[in-house]
Order: C-alpha cells, then structure tokens, then sequence
C-alpha cells in the first residue's frame, strides 16, 4: 500500500523561519501560505506571505518542495532525489556563483524536508505567452531577450565547475572526486548510446532499414561531440523550454534547474533551431529568426567562449546536437509508427520528422555525419511513405 502524504505546509514553518532569518538577518514570521500547485504534480510550489513587521525587506518568497513519496535524502540515485538536488543545487550555483541575476534569487533550502526557498518573481508570465499568443515582433523581442540571458548565464559559468561540484557534493555528502572526461564519456556509451542504437536498430529494421557500420560510427561521432570535451563546456539547464523562464516583457528569469549540469551550451543554446525538444509547446521558429537569434546567443557567449564565433566550431556542434535529437527521437517506442499521439499542442510523428529534417539539413551545410544523414534521408522517404498526412511542426502562431 502507498503511503498518503498529506498536504500540509505547517511541519515546513519553522524550516522556512530560520532560512530566511539566516539570509536577511531579521526576524521572520509567516503570515500565510498559499499552494500553487495541483496534487498531481511532481513539486509542492508555496507563495509564502511575511509578516511585513517582521521582514520589512521582503513581502514573499516561493518555497518549492519535491513530493516526498519518492524522496529519499539518503538515496541520491533515486530519480526524484537526484531531481530535487540538481534542482537546488542548480538554483544555489545561478544565484551565488553568477554575476547577473539568471534565476530567482535562492535564499536556502532543507535537505531532509526537500525543499528550497526561493525569490517570488510575481504572477507567472513566461515565453509561452509571445509565441503561441503574441505578434511576430514580441515574439522576436521575448526570443532575444531568451538567447542573451541564456548565454550571459553560459558565459559567467564558464570556468566555475568547481563551485558547482562542491555545491553537488555537499547535497550528496559525497567526497571530491576527479573524474577523466574518458571515463565519464565511456558511462555515457554503456548507460545510455549503446541501449539508444539497440532502440534505433528495432525501429529502423520496422521500416525496412538498417543502421549501418559507417552510420553508426557517426552516431558514435555526434555522441562523443556532444558528450564529450568541447570549447563550449559549461553550466547548462538542459531543458529550457518557454515555460521554464519567467518573462514579462522586462524581466527574463530561468528557473527549474531539475535536470541542470556542466556540459555542452549547445544543448541550450540550440533550443529555437532543433526545436524546444523537451517541452510540451513545440513549434517552429522561421530559420531566418533561428539565423538572428543563434547570432545573438554566439555574440553574447563569446564574452567567455571565442568558440562561439568560429564557424567551422558552431556548426559542428549544430550538426553534433542535431544528430542527437534525430537518434533520441528515432530511438522512441515503435509504436508511433503505428499511431500518433499528441503531446502538448503537437503530436509525436511531427516532433520525429522535425528532428530528422533539421539534422539533415544541418548535417548537409557543415559537411558532416554523412552516412547517418543518408539514412535519415531513406526514414524520411519511408514515413512519407507511411503517413501522407503527417507533416512537420508548424510555425509557432506568432509567426505564422
């Protein structure tokens, strides 16, 4: 039987008290807390009200707490454990490490409660309302201001690993421990790329096709490009989606740090081009709003990454995380060649066949991956084939 875990915030109260005190110095009482989530969803998110007596500087502040049937601070492998430390420890790194204000100020957190207190930004307001509501110039506006806050935030990360890792370890109460890039990228084959192209091999073979030795080399070759030790190393979100930044108009803020890491900017900084491919509101940017905004995001990342404006470095990286997207969309269950299922406001067939076209199109202007490109091409013949009614993402309606 799953044990009920009700809904209260008292049992947090004084949890939160005492953060608070340490960081602003002042007294603190509570007046009020208010849920702002449903009980299906994965975090508790609290505004919580002071006491303006008590915290003449602060009016509110955001508690976010992961749900504690599957918490276990004393298991850091658990998936919502590991979850809610990349969480804060992504919050902590953003706010203290970093120089402008990336993400909501954070003022603390319990370990063993699962929770973070963090800076109330005010009625939410995020990318998706420019994109699927506004006019083609607040989109644009609201995609610059995206792209510049997401390489201000990879350009001051940059070189600052360490203060990451020591974050990472106090969660984890885990020892320092100096990892080779060739160790971490062997895990990476035998965890996640080998059992992908055992996946990619069962869905290719249902269309008739086969990954052959040269194309699997360039998967190998994508893999380790993106994975592996690139000039564009640095502390990435790694999904962020439209509704994962608060925006209203001004202000452009990146929260939920749930799956945040050092690794490759492209993997963000690429969001507009592949598109959004882990968000539930998908759709296509015009590539002459990609070519602006990715110029953009390579201007203001240069600060710290000369990298970011070498040409034949940036669009082998493009081709490298399109290649990526292409083999973990193709690498889904077989059974979207059968049905379609819509996810969010597009279905999977249209995500598929997106991914595929914009690597091969990327794959085709930087020379590269040619064999997987090939058989990409032969997918696209086959599911054309297959779904004569299926089509690409559109554009998003702001610029349509």
């Amino acid at each position: 039987m799953t044990a009920s875990f009700p809904i209260v915030f008292d049992a947090l109260k004084p949890s939160v008290e005492r953060i608070l005190e340490q960081s602003l110095h002042v007294q603190v009482g509570i007046a009020q807390a208010v849920l702002l989530t449903d009980a299906q969803r994965r975090n508790r998110v609290w505004r919580i009200t002071l006491d303006r007596q008590s915290a003449p500087l602060l009016s509110s502040v955001i508690v976010k707490q992961v749900r504690p049937e599957g918490y276990d601070p004393e298991n850091p492998a658990a998936p919502d454990t590991q979850r809610f430390f990349s969480d804060w420890a992504g919050a902590q790194f953003v706010s203290e490490v970093c120089r402008a204000p990336h993400g909501p100020h954070f003022y603390g957190g319990d370990r063993r409660a699962g929770f973070i207190v963090l800076e109330d930004l005010g009625e939410h307001h995020s990318l998706v309302e420019p994109l699927l509501a506004g006019d083609r110039s607040a989109a644009m506006r609201a995609l610059m201001a995206y792209v510049r806050r997401l390489g201000r935030l990879h350009a001051e990360a940059m070189g600052h690993e360490g203060e990451f890792d020591a974050i990472v370890r106090v969660l984890r109460l885990q020892a320092p421990s100096q990892v080779k890039w060739e160790v971490e990228w062997a895990g990476q084959v035998k965890q996640h790329l080998d059992p992908l192209i055992v996946r990619l091999d069962r869905y290719l073979a249902e269309l008739g096709l086969t990954v052959g030795a040269a194309a699997r080399g360039d998967i190998h070759e994508a893999f380790k490009g993106v994975f592996g030790p690139s000039p564009f190393r640095t502390f990435i979100h790694t999904d962020p989606c439209p509704d994962n930044v608060f925006y209203d108009g001004e202000t452009m803020r990146i929260f939920d740090f749930e799956f945040a890491r050092f690794g490759n900017a492209l993997l963000d900084g690429l969001y507009c081009r592949v598109p959004f491919p882990t968000c539930w509101c998908a759709n296509c940017v015009p590539l002459d709003v990609v070519a602006q905004v990715e110029q953009e995001y390579r201007v203001t990342l240069a600060a710290a990454c000369p990298a970011a404006l070498d040409d034949e470095l940036f669009y082998a990286g493009v081709a490298a995380i399109t290649a990526h997207w292409a083999c973990v969309r193709l690498a889904e269950p077989e059974e979207t060649l059968k049905e379609d299922h819509q996810w969010g406001i597009a279905g999977v067939r249209a995500r598929l066949l997106t991914q595929l076209t914009t690597f091969v199109e990327a794959a085709r202007l930087a020379g590269r991956f040619v064999a997987f490109r090939a058989t990409c091409e032969q997918v696209l013949v086959k599911l054309a084939q297959r779904w004569p009614d299926a089509y690409p993402l559109p554009y998003y309606p702001a610029f349509r």
